[in-house]
């Protein structure tokens, strides 16, 4: 059987409740999640993600930014619900200019996906902190932190501070955020997650670490 091909929307969709509920309804099903603030933590843990990667490698490699305003943004939307990818189509200046973008952005997606699912919005913004730390380190290992740390400030109190931390030579996010896909019939816990006790946390990114030697 062949896939069903993602499908291309327009990043204002994000915004929209109804559209928003309707992916969340179609990522429960594909995760037997039955919970929609549960569903709808794990759509944006995923999208999150796809959102701020792309942009931040680039500002990382060139020092410009994509515009991640929602009217810039393509979408391209998995069968799931999930977002597969994104394309935006104009640029900002450096780090300032890009936070001003994710702050409107991320502001208007996550109010969408409070106000569908009942999730918190802070929570949901933890989220967004984790996946920023998470994206400018996979942009760059040694300078993703401060890049990081200094958009964050940019984007205003709304966002946490992204934290990491050192394990057996590497650096990770230390989380402040769960994604609870744990408690989707679908997966376990992330071997990051914060609701891990730290010692079995700190036990796991090292046997992760090591393996990758």
């Amino acid at each position: 059987m062949v896939a069903e091909p993602p499908i291309l929307i327009a990043g204002t969709a994000l915004a929209e409740r109804d559209w928003v509920a309707a992916r969340l309804a179609e990522l429960g099903r594909s995760w037997a999640g039955d919970d929609v603030r549960v569903v709808g933590t794990v759509w944006w843990y995923m999208a999150s993600s796809t959102l701020l990667g792309p942009p931040l490698r680039m500002l990382s490699d060139t020092g410009v930014a994509p515009d991640l305003a929602l009217s810039s943004v393509t979408c391209a939307v998995r069968p799931d619900g999930g977002l597969a990818s994104v394309q935006i189509g104009a640029t900002v200046g450096g780090p300032e200019e890009f936070a001003a973008s994710v702050r409107a952005t991320v502001t208007s997606i996550v109010d969408t996906v409070a106000a569908v699912s009942g999730a918190g919005a802070p929570a949901l913004w933890a989220i967004a902190a984790d996946a920023l730390g998470n994206c400018a380190l996979d942009a760059d290992r040694a300078a993703g932190p401060a890049l990081a740390l200094r958009i964050a400030e940019a984007v205003g109190d709304v966002m946490p501070t992204p934290r990491f931390v050192e394990v057996d030579g590497r650096t990770f996010v230390h989380r402040t955020s769960c994604c609870l896909i744990y408690e989707t019939a679908g997966a376990g816990k992330c071997i990051s997650c914060p609701r891990r006790l730290p010692d079995e946390r700190a036990g796991l990114l090292t046997e992760f670490v090591r393996r990758g030697r």
